[in-house]
């Protein structure tokens, strides 16, 4: 999803209608995520990164703008990393 909506992203840092910081949180976020999980499925502890991540996330759906098509994979993310930190 958020491939699918790159385009968008970078076309409101670009114009200045979102910041860069709100670009970097993102992006950490996801990367961090998908790190965190992995680590979980290994049987190590993701507890602190999961709950990182799902703020970071929360963060950027909210930034990004809930009333926004492209903001909704951030939010599934945050929902992933909860559920994945209750497990």
């Amino acid at each position: 999803f958020t491939l699918r909506y790159a385009w968008a992203y970078w076309e409101l840092v670009r114009t200045g209608s979102t910041s860069l910081l709100t670009a970097l949180i993102s992006l950490l976020s996801c990367i961090l995520l998908y790190n965190s999980v992995i680590r979980h499925l290994a049987g190590k502890s993701a507890q602190w990164g999961l709950v990182v991540v799902t703020v970071g996330l929360v963060w950027s759906f909210l930034k990004w703008g809930p009333g926004n098509l492209w903001s909704y994979p951030f939010l599934f993310g945050a929902i992933v990393g909860t559920v994945t930190w209750a497990l």
